[in-house]
């Protein structure tokens, strides 16, 4: 149910009229460093053109509410690149600036398979996941 809510959240607050025949990604993450800083549950929408691209995560909505744009880099026939940072989160170790975090992912087309790293540039810290995207319309 939960799922629902936030693809319908992010389907609405992502697709504009400009971007009805936007690709959305619904990606299901096994955290795999134990450092955290990825999200077990991420949305990426593409429109056709492969020109916008917007992604959404349990950390883009503590930082801005909804859904931001992302730079989406080298897209081709086989997979998709999203990079972008984020900024005024809190660690969950007593409530500290986490400071700039740089997120990148990376969805196989072909696979649905996405890996997913994060390095906080404050801390000399990273992390990373992967995980199975779906396509939702």
């Amino acid at each position: 149910m939960i799922t629902r809510c936030i693809l319908a959240a992010f389907a609405g607050i992502a697709l504009a009229p400009a971007a009805e025949a936007a690709t959305i990604y619904e990606c299901k993450i096994t955290r795999v460093a134990p450092s955290g800083w990825v999200s077990e549950l991420m949305f990426f929408s593409v429109d056709e053109n492969g020109q916008t691209s917007t992604a959404y995560d349990y950390f883009i909505d503590q930082a801005y509410d909804n859904p931001i744009p992302v730079k989406l880099t080298l897209p081709n026939s086989n997979s998709l690149k999203f990079n972008w940072e984020l900024q005024g989160l809190k660690s969950g170790n007593g409530g500290q600036d986490a400071g700039r975090i740089a997120y990148r992912a990376t969805i196989n087309k072909s696979t649905r398979k996405i890996r997913v790293g994060v390095t906080l540039l404050s801390y000399y810290n990273s992390s990373n996941g992967e995980g199975t995207c779906s396509i939702k319309k």
